[in-house]
């Protein structure tokens, strides 16, 4: 149909290669006396096909994850999977639906997000509406999940599924102004009550965000409220707030500090039945709680005590191809957290980020960096590890993507 049509037609095969060392001697918890440094190498290989023609784009992408040497020499085990597979058509001139399984990547990526850094990515599988005009953009979309294919019944629940949603519904309404951008979201996203054929508990979570934009300074606010049910069917009442500031003094230094707060429990409070605990949905936590990800699940990896993280953020361009980066990060719980009967020091940890990334070619990029996090009693309490140690994680990352195959029909 591409070559014999005199409609314009675009077909492409895109690739990513993308290796990455690691030395873990204190990654996602403290080190103590009986543990001992890793060292691996993992693997992304990523094929894209894309093609787009009058009313429809579509994108089919394979991918292979894996860790240099898990497989024995001499074996052939399959581990491609779909990682995209979506279809596009447009409807009017300011409605797209998009179907199939596919990325949501909104905002700042703190609720909706394609989880990069984590080699496997993160994609949905549902229906999406897409509306634009007049600089106002929203998205409506919706999943129905099963895990079996069935004859009889609904159920979504054990095994490897465990946790994921049943059903998901969102709503996104945008506007670009020409000094404020805003958006709002709500979502909702429903669960299988375990061991029931048809119950299913729903959570909410609304709000939304305002950005102000100057040429030199950008302050940003966001926030949202979660209530309902959670997937264990505990009520849940809790929030999430956040507010920064850009600066950019000189146009290769770039400054951004700021504040996060999740709500929490008060553990203390052994009356309070509600979960207060905040959740960031399908978020990456990696890029906003620090890189070594000793928070990546918010309600365990803080005792469902609550968090503020205080950051500052310190970005270098010495050169068109180079950035440095340098970002501390102090941790707080925004409730003592109770153990065995005793209430412990808010203050949980500080941490320090360097990375740096040097782009060769527009394929081709190198990334590196190293994260140290001084811990306290309350993180070892929670986390595990001893306080009195550092931990330490470096890594490398090589990422090369090139554009294999490219072709435009037309009259």
């Amino acid at each position: 149909m591409m070559v014999s049509s005199t409609i314009k037609a675009q077909f492409s095969i895109d690739a990513e290669y993308r290796p990455r060392f690691e030395y873990r001697n204190g990654y996602r918890r403290l080190p103590d006396k009986n543990t001992s440094y890793a060292m691996l190498v993992s693997q992304r290989t990523r094929l894209s096909v894309n093609y787009t023609w009058k009313i429809l784009k579509m994108r089919v992408t394979a991918q292979d994850v894996r860790l240099w040497g898990e497989e024995k020499l001499k074996t052939d085990n399959p581990a491609f999977g779909v990682y995209e597979a979506w279809a596009e058509i447009r409807v009017v001139d300011s409605l797209n639906v998009r179907i199939g399984r596919q990325e949501l990547v909104y905002d700042n990526q703190r609720l909706f997000s394609n989880n990069n850094w984590n080699q496997n990515g993160q994609v949905h599988d549902l229906i999406l509406f897409k509306y634009s005009r007049s600089g106002w953009k929203a998205d409506l979309g919706g999943a129905f999940n099963q895990n079996k294919d069935t004859l009889w019944g609904t159920y979504y629940g054990g095994g490897a599924i465990k946790g994921n949603y049943k059903t998901l519904t969102f709503l996104r309404v945008a506007k670009q102004l020409k000094s404020f951008d805003f958006s709002v979201l709500a979502v909702g996203d429903g669960f299988q009550k375990e061991g029931s054929k048809n119950s299913l508990y729903l959570r909410g979570t609304y709000g939304g965000s305002v950005q102000f934009n100057s040429k030199y300074i950008s302050p940003v606010v966001r926030g949202y409220y979660q209530n309902g049910k959670d997937a264990a069917g505990k009520t849940v009442s809790a929030y999430y707030l956040n507010a920064d500031i850009s600066f950019q003094p000189v146009k290769f230094f770039n400054i951004v500090t700021g504040c996060e707060f999740f709500s929490g429990n008060n553990t203390a409070d052994t009356s309070d039945k509600k979960v207060r605990s905040f959740v960031p949905l399908y978020g990456s936590n990696h890029n906003f709680n620090g890189y070594i990800d000793y928070i990546t699940d918010l309600q365990k990896h803080t005792g469902n005590s609550g968090l503020i993280d205080a950051y500052l953020k310190l970005t270098l361009k010495p050169q068109a191809k180079i950035s440095l980066l340098l970002d501390y990060h102090y941790f707080s719980l925004l409730h003592k957290y109770a153990s065995k009967g005793n209430l412990l020091s808010r203050n949980f940890g500080h941490e320090i980020d360097f990375s740096c990334k040097i782009d060769f070619i527009r394929e081709i990029s190198l990334q590196a960096g190293y994260s140290a996090m001084l811990g306290t009693k309350t993180m070892a309490t929670i986390l595990g590890g001893d306080q009195n140690k550092l931990g330490q994680w470096v890594w490398c990352m090589l990422t090369i993507r090139p554009t294999i195959f490219s072709y435009t029909k037309s009259n």
